[in-house]
């Protein structure tokens, strides 16, 4: 993970944790409207909807830092999204609170790295 960081920017780190928590209200809010669907059918709905977020958190952060040719968006959303289905898990296993906390040291190790 710290390769990422440090490859990537912490900002692939944020849109990851970012994308995992609008999905997540996603699920909450249209959950009534979910249910109707089979279980093995909503599995590419989740999917789908995180491949919309990724795309476009990574592409208003892109904007908001000044642009960039489409290699350097192509670069950022697959290691955003690499990012998010690798923090996935850990979201699912060890509860938000212990990602945030994982997140914490990345960002501290980050920084003993650059001084």
């Amino acid at each position: 993970m710290d390769v990422l960081v440090l490859e990537y920017g912490i900002e692939v780190v944020i849109i990851a944790l970012v994308s995992i928590i609008i999905v997540g209200l996603f699920k909450v809010l249209f959950r009534k409207q979910l249910e109707k669907i089979e279980k093995s059918n909503r599995k590419p709905i989740y999917e789908i909807a995180s491949m919309i977020v990724v795309v476009a958190l990574t592409v208003v952060w892109i904007l908001i830092e000044g642009g960039g040719d489409a290699e350097l968006y192509a670069t950022k959303i697959l290691a955003s999204y690499g990012a998010m289905k690798v923090m996935y898990p850990l979201y699912e296993n060890f509860k938000i609170r212990d990602l945030v906390h994982l997140l914490f040291e990345l960002l501290k190790e980050y920084k003993k790295g650059e001084e």
